[in-house]
């Protein structure tokens, strides 16, 4: 977490949906992992030549029908050139698919992404 003055500091670029990258010193007290955060960067990414391909992964069990639809509707949404990869994981591995839509890739998407896919979705 980020208290007093760094998080005065640091609140405007702290926005939901927003893509930042942090750069700090990293501990491990006990059991505790805590993170003294030297600097934050706003990453504009829809102007990011860069994102070629944008890896999501969810458990096979919650890849239903409904989910994929959902997905499918959230993509089409966004068309660009990134491409897609699900990654569905089971027991046994992980299955990868290539998905037909490319997309614009931006905060908004992957605030939908996780919305839809869940919040740790990312590769």
């Amino acid at each position: 977490s980020i208290l007093g003055k760094a998080y005065d500091d640091l609140r405007p670029l702290l926005v939901n949906d927003s893509l930042v990258a942090i750069s700090g010193r990293v501990r491990l007290r006990e059991q505790f992992l805590s993170m003294m955060v030297r600097n934050v960067k706003h990453l504009d990414v829809s102007q990011d030549a860069e994102v070629s391909i944008i890896r999501v992964q969810v458990p096979a069990e919650h890849s239903t029908a409904t989910l994929i639809a959902e997905l499918d509707d959230v993509l089409k949404r966004y068309p660009g050139d990134a491409e897609v990869e699900l990654r569905l994981r089971q027991a046994t591995g992980i299955q990868v698919f290539t998905l037909p839509h490319r997309v614009a890739v931006s905060g908004p998407l992957y605030g939908e992404l996780k919305r839809v896919l869940g919040p740790n979705c990312f590769v």
